[in-house]
């Protein structure tokens, strides 16, 4: 790989949801931040000052970074990095890890991580307490080969991309709670499965290093192709797995792949893909649709090569308040609401009247993030007008043609930063009076649709 041009600093900036962490092993290991909009690069953290031979990263809702890496003598850390400063505290170093190459977060805070080499060569998982760094053996050997990537499915299920499982190069499913393993997928298109996300379907996602050489073993297991063949031959790509059922589909394979690594899910259809072999052996980043199959964006690594892992910054909640004109205060703060039920404002008002609600969003996380607000233009027989401010400073603009519908992004919160937006809701002359009409706003995370929050306005026709 070629040198890194990395000189340690203390890094401090806002951070957006939608930003890549990207770690990788140059320099002693360093952990970077991209910017998919530009593909600005800023170091982050670097992990230590020998060799490092992996290295994995997660990141929590509250801006902390964890990194599981290899130490070049074999011993496995976890480490916890404080992205405002680049500080670095190890949080476990020993006992059960040799050679970490894949960590995710569990909802109890605690960390999964994956194992390449431990528990006598063929691998395992260990769940490591993010605060104190116990550790606990949560599945070792048994169908683990060389374990390396992970990620974290529904109801206490763990997908680990294994090149050397012992049904052949696959996916292992694996129960966290008691430890149990069971076949997900082999062979077929998988020689070297490394990096392995969840797509919005329950789909995996795996990336292979050598997937388009053809495979080297056949699927009744005999070889059909020498490794040195095969190496010689091979380029990355990217395979779609159904968990259920083990069937494979080639997404994308080939173009500015080399030998991909680490995978993470974006917004909508995005897939990043860290590929340590990329540009020229620098390596880099590369944005992939998972719907068509094109390479859309590509990040080849100036500060940083040899890229191992990706993570995603989180996305921020948002935080939808309501009040009617007159009240003194928003209704909803510190509130999150799927259908609006406990966040409603009503207003009486007679046939041919226009009634005025301000909506105000909030960013209650702790990235910049950009946020959809979505609402109807006409229902119920009433029309609804949209204006930046309670002074009707600007009309809302709809971001998106649909007929009697706005949706418009509210782009760039900072944390805590707010936007007020007025809403005119003129009744129907012909209203039938005693009847009651209900509106629902809704305000969503551009780059997490389930971080939402929806509020209520009810127009009651007075008799």
């Amino acid at each position: 790989m070629l040198a890194g041009c990395f000189s340690p600093q203390a890094f401090a900036a806002t951070f957006h949801a939608g930003d890549l962490i990207v770690g990788a092993v140059n320099e002693g290991g360093v952990i970077y931040r991209v910017r998919p909009v530009n593909g600005e690069e800023e170091t982050i953290a670097q992990l230590r000052g020998g060799a490092v031979a992996d290295i994995g990263v997660t990141m929590d809702a509250e801006g902390t970074i964890f990194a599981a890496y290899a130490e070049a003598a074999r011993t496995g850390v976890v480490a916890r990095v404080n992205a405002e400063n680049g500080k670095v505290k190890v949080l476990t170093r020993g006992k059960f890890l040799v050679d970490p190459v894949g960590v995710a977060l569990e909802r109890s805070a605690d960390l999964l991580v994956v194992d390449a080499e431990g528990f006598g060569g063929a691998g395992g998982l260990v769940r490591v307490n993010s605060r104190s760094g116990l550790q606990r053996v949560v599945s070792s050997a048994v169908n683990f080969g060389q374990p390396q990537g992970l990620v974290l499915g529904t109801n206490g299920l763990a997908f680990v991309a294994d090149p050397g499982a012992v049904s052949g190069p696959g996916v292992v499913r694996v129960n966290t709670k008691g430890g149990a393993q069971t076949k997900a997928a082999s062979l077929g298109q998988l020689r070297a499965p490394a990096g392995i996300a969840l797509a919005a379907n329950g789909d995996l996602i795996v990336s292979d290093a050598r997937a388009t050489a053809g495979n080297a073993l056949a699927p009744d297991g005999s070889t059909v192709m020498s490794e040195a063949q095969a190496a010689k031959t091979s380029r990355g790509a990217i395979i779609r797995i159904n968990p259920r059922t083990g069937a494979q589909k080639v997404v994308c394979a080939g173009g500015d792949f080399n030998e991909p690594q680490g995978v993470a899910m974006g917004q909508a259809d995005d897939l990043f893909v860290a590929d340590r072999g990329a540009f020229k052996d620098r390596g880099g980043v590369i944005r992939v649709n998972l719907a068509s199959g094109a390479q859309t964006a590509r990040y080849p690594g100036w500060r940083y090569n040899d890229p191992r892992s990706i993570a995603i910054v989180p996305a921020s909640q948002p935080d939808l308040q309501i009040r009617k004109s007159w009240d003194f205060g928003y209704y909803g703060d510190g509130r999150y609401s799927a259908d609006g039920k406990n966040q409603t404002r009503t207003q009486t008002a007679s046939a041919g009247a226009t009634c005025v609600f301000s909506l105000r969003l909030q960013n209650d996380g702790k990235f910049t993030d950009s946020f959809i607000l979505h609402g109807r233009t006409r229902a119920h027989g009433c029309a609804l007008k949209y204006f930046l401010t309670d002074n009707r400073d600007e009309a809302l603009a709809s971001d998106v043609t649909a007929e009697d519908e706005m949706i418009h992004v509210l782009r760039d919160l900072a944390p805590g930063a707010k936007r007020v937006i007025r809403v005119e809701i003129a009744l129907d002359k012909q209203a039938k009076a005693g009847t009651e009409e209900e509106f629902l706003f809704t305000a969503t995370s551009v780059n997490d649709r389930a971080k939402k929050d929806v509020v209520k306005a009810v127009v009651q026709v007075r008799k």
